[in-house]
């Protein structure tokens, strides 16, 4: 529920809670509830007035002291268990839904006998009296609905349904004019207590007129749910299934009413409003308003008496909302342009634009040629041919493609905001702002062609198509008239510094998307400077934040973290809630992924969360800290199947907003099919991996650098499933390209260097194999540094072809300083300690030395134990190993029975490579009972 903090009318039209009249003797059996006194606490919350009081219980304005947040606190006299568990649940579902349109809901609990919600505390007005304040246009009106729209559609998206949709219950907030939501589940509630109710058909408590409006002298009739004047047939039968259909109706019941001044179904009783109802008796619109033909047919199958002959869902009615024909004409007038936009423009076609509404509407077109035209087509793909890179002439091409649909958008959505603002639809004041952002896009835009044209390389080529995906869209400027942020515009006197740091902003910003991050360090640590010294806290947090991400491009991780921290900082001071968001984000992502500060990343990740709920775009926020720490559960080794939730969530939540086949999809499945590695999976981690280069594919190309990110990963699971020929062409495809892209001295070649290697050994082609190894082994000492863990784990690797070869004792050399890096890496306990600590027994089992290698493997197979992986190959093995080193040194019994136990896990988990092998040696030692064999046993697959 939203609630003003001022104007005590509207304090308490916000605060009113519907209740039916069955529903009054059931709440009068409740004891009643004490009002709270200022400074009582509640759970975290303290109490700090009242805001509204109803039937239902009490709403109060409350202070939470651990976040330091204004919330309001509606305490329920509702004291039953069954039903407040029931109530609880359902509060919870909705503290999970995260979407702009949507009162957030941020906790829920019992106290005592009473249960409470915490909600946002929103300074505004509901609907109802929007809609009085004064005339609105049906424009103004169906901009308001569709917002509303957007939060039931994102509500029946996770399975809630409001069912008491109405103007009473959509909130529209004082400062950014923006629809939400609210009084999910009181409906539900009636329903949990049995309640045989017409809806709120009495006088609203607290003087105020009720939310059924005209319908206050209506009775009950029958078992029904819900507002009678909003309700769809099936409310009115208390057998009947309610869905998100259901909701669909009384949205247009709500929206016929604001559009044409009157509801569409008449009646002057309950009985006769469910009749004109169930019959589908739909009013005659009024035909001089001036709404549109079009409209009308869209609200009016929403109102149809069948739910199948309804839209198929809200995201369904929306579309048929946002259909009108003259912006679709604008906008066909816009794609008709094509890849020739400037040559229309220069021909003077000018885009939705009217003579009368003057030059300044009308001259986009003439604006975006100054920053995306046929002569910077030209000279993007002439900059990148020069470059000598694979990947040129195909991302000349997608640029082009996705620049064009920039300027397009830009035009399209400059014109038709500044034609809205002459017609009225929009504050004029409200101009200079929106025409402020769109002058800001399209000096981003014009920074990045100029980058694009200038010393292009190839990391520019490889960053390109994204560089042009990751600029701000010029949608957000729309966004931006529609919810103003909080934040004070700077000084008269700082308004030309600020404008001259901003044009040199867009300028580093450039270079950062563009892969240039050497280049762009010292400009932004100069603006950075700069800003500080200017103290407008909004642009130094902006500035902050694009020298952190800047650093830790460049590696100078420790400074990176310093500025990241400050740029939180001065992102809160400033009140640009986005901002702070974006950089506890970039911050999350420094701790965890670069420095593998896995814990700690997760912490933080937890602080910026329960900031959340003062981001208009927390529903995408949520899904990026859902993406990183699924990584980084499954990059720890400490409870990898903990990640799977939030990968899971962080795929349904891009799906919803940017569809199945975007970008944003390709880390999350990729970290889902690691998971599967790790379950050894591999089928399904091949699916997982493939879905992932799909996408990547169409839209990077199949040769980008991210679309054959995982050949490694599909030429391991390959591997696994015995498919050596073809998990060896995927890695040798892996390592063509990354030699072609990266180069062959980089760390992508060496990673597939390694991994040609390891398949090379399994076919026993020792000499090719210790070439390769020996490759990857040098470039990632260079790279890397002699002592980071990718550095031992190819140290290992090599010491797995050594002892083929006879080297033996050089393998114990690199496997002892493989040990010591990952040791000081990380906690004890890790399980690539014990995978060395394995290869280290088994060498000195080679070196004949059996105290050693029993020493070696009984600390692996403890490490193994603590992580819980008895029935892993790697356990399997290493118990196999301490088997052979008990037969060297006379424990023959107890070698028999851990050879045994080896070869059951080999056999529970399905291997059919070195379970022959187990069991052969035992054979061997069953004939002799008590002889020994230095018969060599075929290695395990080793890493990828």
């Amino acid at each position: 529920m939203a609630h003003g903090a001022d104007d005590p009318a509207k304090l308490a039209a916000l605060t009113t809670f519907p209740v039916s009249p069955a529903l009054a003797p059931v709440l009068a059996d409740l004891p009643p509830i004490p009002p709270l006194a200022a400074g009582t606490v509640i759970h975290r919350y303290v109490i700090e007035r009242v805001l509204g009081a109803g039937a239902m219980g009490t709403v109060y304005a409350a202070h939470d002291r651990e976040l330091g947040r204004k919330v309001a606190l509606k305490v329920l006299r509702h004291a039953r268990s069954s039903h407040g568990q029931r109530l609880l649940q359902e509060a919870k579902a909705l503290a999970r839904l995260s979407h702009p349109n949507v009162v957030a809901v941020f906790d829920a609990g019992s106290h005592g006998t009473v249960l409470f919600l915490v909600m946002e505390l929103v300074d505004g007005q509901n609907l109802r009296a929007w809609l009085a304040e004064r005339p609105r246009s049906w424009r103004e009106v169906l901009d308001v609905f569709r917002a509303a729209g957007e939060g039931l559609a994102a509500a029946h998206a996770v399975g809630i349904i409001h069912r008491d949709f109405k103007p009473d219950n959509v909130f529209i907030d004082r400062g950014r004019g923006r629809a939400r939501v609210g009084d999910f589940g009181v409906a539900r509630l009636n329903k949990l207590e049995g309640d045989a109710a017409a809806g709120d058909v009495e006088p609203g408590e607290g003087g105020v007129e009720s939310t059924a409006h005209r319908y206050s002298g209506l009775t009950a009739s029958g078992a029904v749910l819900g507002t009678p004047a909003y309700m769809a047939p099936e409310q009115w039968d208390p057998s009947a299934a309610l869905d998100a259909r259901t909701d669909q109706f009384a949205f247009c019941v709500a929206l016929y009413e604001a559009l044409y001044g009157q509801r569409p179904f008449a009646g002057e009783s309950v009985t006769e409003l469910a009749t004109s109802v169930g019959r589908g008796e739909l009013q005659p619109a009024p035909t001089d308003r001036g709404e549109p033909a079009w409209l009308r047919r869209a609200v009016e199958r929403g109102l149809a008496r069948a739910p199948a002959d309804r839209h198929p869902d809200m995201r369904a009615l929306l579309g048929a909302l946002s259909r009108d024909p003259v912006r679709r004409r604008r906008r066909w007038a816009a794609a008709a342009i094509g890849v020739g936009l400037v040559g229309a423009i220069t021909a003077g076609v000018l885009v939705g634009g009217r003579e009368s509404e003057g030059a300044f509407c009308r001259g986009a077109p003439q604006l975006a040629a100054s920053a995306w035209n046929p002569s910077r087509r030209d000279a993007i793909g002439v900059a990148f041919g020069a470059t000598g890179s694979a990947l040129a002439a195909d991302t000349a091409t997608r640029v082009g493609r996705a620049l064009d649909q920039r300027a397009r958008d830009w035009v399209d959505l400059r014109t038709a905001s500044c034609e809205s603002t002459r017609r009225g639809e929009q504050p004029e004041q409200a101009l200079d702002l929106v025409m402020e952002c769109f002058d800001r896009r399209l000096a981003e835009l014009r920074a990045l062609t100029d980058t694009m044209t200038g010393r292009a390389d190839a990391a520019l080529v490889t960053r390109a198509v994204q560089a042009v995906d990751e600029l701000p869209p010029p949608r957000a400027c729309v966004d931006a008239a529609a919810h103003p942020a909080d934040v004070a515009p700077p000084d008269p006197g700082q308004r030309a510094a600020v404008a001259s740091l901003r044009a040199r902003h867009a300028g580093v910003t450039a270079l950062y998307l563009t892969g240039r991050y050497a280049d762009a360090l010292e400009p932004a640590r100069a603006l950075a400077a700069d800003a500080r010294a200017l103290a407008y806290r909004p642009f130094e947090a902006e500035a902050l934040l694009l020298l952190g991400e800047i650093q830790r491009r460049v590696g100078e991780l420790t400074p990176a973290e310093t500025t990241l921290s400050e740029a939180v900082a001065a992102a809160k001071a400033g009140r640009t809630a986005a901002l702070e968001m974006e950089s506890w984000l970039e911050l999350v992502r420094l701790v965890g992924a670069d420095q593998k500060r896995f814990a700690e990343a997760r912490r933080l990740s937890g602080v910026a969360r329960a900031l959340l709920a003062r981001v208009p775009d927390r529903e995408r926020f949520a899904a990026d800290f859902d993406s990183w720490e699924g990584s980084f559960l499954v990059a720890e080794d400490v409870d990898r199947e903990a990640a799977r939730p939030f990968i899971e969530r962080a795929l349904a939540a891009y799906e919803r907003l940017d569809g199945p086949d975007s970008l944003e999809m390709v880390d999350p499945l990729r970290h889902l099919a690691d998971l599967s590695i790790f379950r050894e999976e591999y089928e399904e981690a091949l699916r997982l991996y493939h879905k992932a280069r799909a996408i990547a594919e169409k839209k990077l190309g199949p040769e980008h650098p991210i679309s054959f990110a995982k050949l490694a990963g599909e030429g391991f699971a390959l591997g696994e499933l015995g498919k050596y020929e073809e998990a060896l062409a995927a890695h040798r495809r892996g390592l063509e390209l990354t030699t072609r892209v990266h180069g062959a001295g980089s760390w992508e070649t060496a990673k597939y260097e390694n991994n040609v290697g390891l398949l090379l050994r399994e076919g026993k082609q020792y000499p090719e194999s210790l070439r390769h190894l020996e490759r990857a082994l040098e470039i990632y000492k260079r790279v890397l540094g002699p002592d980071h863990p990718e550095t031992a784990l190819a140290y290992t690797n090599l010491t797995t072809v050594l002892r083929p070869l006879g080297r033996a004792r050089e393998a114990i050399g690199l496997l002892e300083r493989a040990l010591a890096i990952a040791e000081a890496q990380g906690p004890p306990g890790q399980t690539n300690v014990a995978g060395i600590l394995t290869n280290v027994g088994e060498t000195y089992l080679e070196l004949g030395d059996a105290v050693r290698a029993r020493r070696a493997v009984e600390r692996a197979l403890a490490i193994l134990a603590r992580a819980k992986m008895k029935e892993s190959f790697l356990t399997a093995w290493g118990t196999f190993i301490l088997a052979r080193a008990l037969d060297r040194t006379g424990e023959h019994a107890r070698a028999r029975e851990l050879a045994g136990r080896a070869l059951h896990t080999l056999d529970e988990i399905h291997d059919t490579d070195v379970g022959p092998d187990v069991r052969a040696w035992l054979a061997v030692r069953q004939r002799r009972r008590g002889g020994s064999s230095h018969r060599r046993v075929k290695r395990p697959r080793g890493s990828r």
